[in-house]
């Protein structure tokens, strides 16, 4: 959809935010920290209607329209997003999931 897709693995400082440009599909998760991704809003009758949800480490989020996302570090910490591209079939983030967070799983102890 843009020259700039969603980047694979990019860190946000504190507070940083930035938009991307993604496919319907595509899968975002945080790999570190707190993220806050937002979509364009809905219209739903005369209200406009946000569409977006707040991310914790190790959680994942799908797109479900083409457009501009803003994604937020929250808190007062760094964090790191990943992301899928939309895959074929609308099942390439879950085959890719395991990639998305490889390294982010510590083994206990």
């Amino acid at each position: 959809m843009s020259p700039h897709p969603c980047p694979p693995d990019r860190p946000l400082a504190a507070g940083q935010s930035l938009q991307l440009a993604v496919d319907a599909g595509t899968a975002v998760f945080a790999s570190q920290g707190r993220l806050r991704i937002d979509e364009a809003p809905r219209w739903l009758a005369d209200v406009a209607v946000p569409v977006g949800r707040s991310l914790d480490e190790g959680e994942g989020w799908v797109v479900e329209r083409a457009g501009w996302i803003t994604v937020r570090a929250l808190g007062g910490a760094a964090a790191r997003l990943r992301c899928v591209p939309a895959g074929t079939g609308g099942r390439g983030w879950r085959l890719a999931l395991p990639r998305a967070l490889h390294g982010w799983f510590r083994p206990a102890g």
